[in-house]
């Protein structure tokens, strides 16, 4: 009997993957990149494109003569939330293997041997070493502090073109009865020193904003960190090779011409690659736009035709706005000597009171030391470039030298570029204006043009990055431009689920900031108003006194002011009170006017976590060994009782200001030493 064997199923194919989209990235960029990164992990297929040879931006650096020169000297502050996460999460590097910690930045006065220091105050310690530190007299600079938390406690009303949201810095101040000449005069440094852009101009509910979040106290973190290298040896290039190893196509001196829109609203992108003599023309699924200002207007107007579709701006004409933007380039000469200067801080300096805003960093004490053989290298920028009287780059790299003679006489008597009789070591010594490098500005009044994350009713398809873009950290820096392209990416794979109903990938999201709450900023003021204004009616006394000593006929008029000023100063602490006292009510019953992009501080957490702040400094230095011993019996009792009250005191508030604060608080990677 022959058995038969019953014949086996076909086995099932498994159903073909749909084909992943196609996204175009114009711009490799910090911003660019960061989209490129967030949606090759969601499972896209990217393409990114730029129209240099290296990528990064304004955070590139270019290779001249075997060295390798940044385009800027940037700072990484402690709570870039979303930098460090992709730093540290999806690069996978260590924070304090790659950066170094700064506490704060130094100030130098020409012909001064010495340096001001100016810590982060985020800890009791450093804001006691500041009003110390003679930047200014104790009472301006805590009227300088005041004026901070003043502006962070504002909240400005900026829909659609909302004329009285048009505010400067310069305007705010002037608004406020404790505001002095010097302390105008000083924020005016601080902007041009790190955004090169006037008080006069700045936007001041944008610059409010930055302080929300760069107000920490008291948290101890530094003011910054240093990058142990180039940027493009520690920061870009592992930051293409990832990009590349997760499949994305990078086209590197590639300009990409002209942008349009097909009948489905996808993105079709005409380039040209350095070098080839014919253009290229593809359609996209999507696109995002990561690109300056400048660029962007150019490719949303679609300035340069050629191909078929119809433009960004017919399809959002809003973006027609982006030709009101305006941006700035900082000359930076990167200044090689054939010596080692002895001496020479490893922190920022800026160069008080200099012409063109001069910046100064010795990154021999930074970069790996191999690079510079025992000698010294300074970066020097130029924070204030359209002051240089010269538009040819070794001619004003002559008048930033002269300048910066004025600080450190050892370069006096340079006679041209490419001196011989000099310290300066001319082969490895590079200077860049930067002209294509502009740093983008938030000047009064340009958050209304300033473009979103995305149109998902007009254009479905596209999206925007870079630090121009709206995002929680309204001013321009690396954080915003990592957070615009974290946004750029969520939209896409947004847009992609609402069109094909598949989300691909995790969901993208970017990394909420954790910041005090307007009540708490509000209450914080209310509480420091009284000191604000004592403190105002000190400036006004030490004025008249100054000008008393001074013995010249102007005492009269200083008195006649002396007198004006501490008459009106209980009527504007008063006025000022009950503003800020109704703004208090309001914010504890509006809670609408939390951000909810950011993860905020209840003012009950905000308390706890500064009454142990006051109880660990009460407790460190009652039980400190520098306080003198008593000489009786019962005081040096008292002493012991009191340290030990202390100790428990600020154990107790530490811990309970830690639950307070537990989660995504600032962790207390780096303390100021008293």
């Amino acid at each position: 009997m022959t058995t038969r064997t019953k014949p086996k199923a076909a086995a099932k194919k498994p159903a073909p993957k749909a084909a992943a989209p196609e996204v175009a990235i114009i711009g490799g960029g910090l911003g660019g990149m960061t989209a490129a990164l967030k949606l090759l992990q969601a499972g896209f297929k990217v393409t990114l494109f730029e129209r240099y040879d290296r990528l990064g931006g304004n955070t590139a650096s270019e290779r001249v003569n075997g060295v390798e020169h940044d385009v800027y000297p940037h700072m990484f502050c402690d709570w870039y939330a979303n930098f460090w996460q992709l730093f540290e999460h999806d690069l996978g590097l260590s924070r304090e293997d790659h950066f170094v910690a700064h506490p704060g930045s130094l100030l130098r006065e020409p012909g001064s041997g010495d340096y001001v220091t100016m810590l982060n105050p985020t800890s009791i310690e450093a804001l006691l070493a500041n009003l110390k530190s003679g930047a200014m007299s104790p009472a301006e600079l805590l009227l300088l502090g005041y004026s901070g938390v003043d502006l962070a406690s504002q909240q400005f009303d900026r829909d659609g073109l909302n004329q009285l949201g048009k505010l400067d810095v310069n305007g705010f101040l002037y608004s406020r009865g404790y505001a002095t000449e010097a302390v105008a005069a000083m924020q005016n440094y601080l902007l041009t020193l790190v955004w090169s852009i006037d008080s006069d101009v700045t936007s001041a509910p944008t610059y409010g904003n930055f302080l929300q979040h760069s107000l920490r106290f008291p948290d101890h973190s530094p003011f910054d960190w240093l990058l142990r290298n180039s940027l493009n040896d520690g920061l870009i290039a592992p930051f293409r090779a990832k990009l590349e190893a997760l499949g994305c196509t990078i086209r590197t001196g590639c300009a990409v011409q002209s942008v349009r829109l097909d009948s489905d609203h996808r993105p079709i992108l005409r380039w040209q690659t350095k070098g080839a003599k014919r253009t290229q023309t593809k359609a996209f699924d999507y696109g995002v736009l990561a690109v300056p200002h400048e660029a962007m207007a150019d490719l949303v107007m679609c300035r340069t035709s050629g191909i078929a579709g119809s433009r960004i701006v017919d399809a959002e004409p809003e973006l027609a706005n982006l030709r009101r933007l305006t941006s700035s380039a900082i000359p930076v000469l990167d200044l090689y000597l054939r010596v080692k200067l002895d001496g020479f801080p490893a922190d920022n300096i800026g160069l008080a009171g200099s012409n063109y805003g001069l910046t100064a960093l010795d990154i021999s004490q930074l970069w790996p030391a191999e690079l510079f053989g025992g000698k010294t290298a300074l970066v020097v920028a130029a924070s204030d470039g359209d002051a240089i009287p010269s538009e040819d780059p070794e001619q004003a790299a002559m008048l930033m030298l002269a300048e910066f003679a004025r600080y450190y006489p050892q370069f006096a008597g340079i006679a041209r570029w490419g001196d011989p009789d000099c310290i300066v070591d001319w082969a490895k010594t590079h200077i860049r204006l930067n002209a294509h490098h502009k740093l983008f500005l938030d000047d009064t009044g340009s958050w209304a043009f300033r473009p979103a994350a995305a149109y998902p009713e007009t254009l479905p398809r596209l999206a925007f990055g870079g630090d121009l873009c709206r995002t929680d950290v309204e001013m321009a820096t690396m954080e915003g431009a990592v957070q615009s392209g974290t946004l750029a990416a969520a939209a896409v794979q947004a847009q992609d689920a609402r069109i094909t109903g598949l989300q691909r990938g995790k969901e993208i999201a970017d990394v909420p900031h954790r910041v005090y709450s307007p009540t708490t900023f509000r209450a914080a003021k209310l509480l420091l108003l009284p000191s604000a204004y004592a403190a105002y009616a000190l400036v006004a006394l030490d004025q008249y006194r100054a000008a008393k000593a001074a013995g010249d006929d102007r005492a009269g008029e200083a008195l006649a002011t002396l007198v004006e000023n501490l008459a009106l100063v209980l009527p504007k602490a008063a006025t000022e009170a009950g503003e800020g006292a109704y703004w208090f009510y309001r914010s504890l019953v509006d809670k609408d006017e939390e951000d909810p992009g950011d993860e905020a501080i209840g003012l009950g957490a905000a308390a706890l976590m500064v009454l142990g702040e006051i109880a660990d400094y009460a407790a460190s230095h009652l039980g400190g060994e520098e306080r003198p011993v008593p000489e009786t019996g019962a005081a040096k009792a008292f002493e012991g009782i009191a340290g030990e009250i202390a100790g428990i005191a600020g154990r107790a508030f530490g811990a309970v200001r830690d639950a307070a604060a537990n989660g995504n608080t600032a962790k207390r990677r780096w303390r100021v030493k008293s």
